[in-house]
């Protein structure tokens, strides 16, 4: 478990309004995924949105709202596959606020875990596949996001970023080529067998 992907953020010590906006709108056909949303909140209010315009986290809609009862948080929703997805995660406890913001592309037919905690001004979330619920595994990661927040919480958004080039998993993050370790490797001959 110590894999899995935990994008958190400290509380932020400046008072905001609570954000509103409408419920998000499942669509009911294409290329489908299937997002669990589970967690525990405790203390203050913590809400979970999405968003009109996924890539550029602006419009808020509402997924699931908590107002710290423990065990609370459970939903289960359709989401577009295939194409980003964002969340934005509100975590307020009195003037402490915290913001956490992701992005993931869910692939077709597949369903999605998204456990939450939340304890006043501290959140965090976790995303793990759950496609064989026997054995849930990391195979989809949250990319965080910076999101610009305003006075005017309708024209807050995320920063502008190439989305896609985000959201495409090198497959080799430490920089070595072949060339590199090909002494470490076991000689062609051996390596068949």
């Amino acid at each position: 478990m110590k894999s899995f992907r935990l994008i958190c953020l400290a509380a932020a010590l400046a008072a905001c309004s609570t954000m509103s906006g409408s419920e998000y709108q499942a669509p009911t056909s294409g290329a489908l995924a299937t997002l669990q949303i589970r967690g525990n909140a405790l203390l203050g209010r913590t809400d979970l949105y999405s968003f009109d315009d996924q890539r550029n986290c602006a419009g808020t809609r509402l997924l699931v709202s908590s107002t710290g009862i423990p065990g609370q948080i459970k939903k289960s929703l359709k989401v577009r596959a295939d194409e980003p997805f964002s969340l934005l995660l509100q975590s307020t406890l009195g003037s402490q606020r915290c913001t956490v913001v992701a992005t993931m592309k869910p692939a077709v037919d597949k369903s999605y875990l998204v456990d939450i905690r939340a304890i006043g001004g501290i959140c965090g979330m976790v995303l793990l596949d759950v496609s064989d619920p026997a054995f849930p595994k990391n195979g989809q990661s949250l990319v965080s996001r910076t999101y610009v927040q305003t006075s005017d919480w309708r024209n807050a958004r995320c920063k502008e970023e190439d989305v896609d080039a985000l959201l495409v998993r090198p497959v080799n993050r430490s920089g070595l080529k072949m060339s590199d370790i090909k002494d470490l490797l076991p000689p062609a001959s051996n390596a068949a067998k």
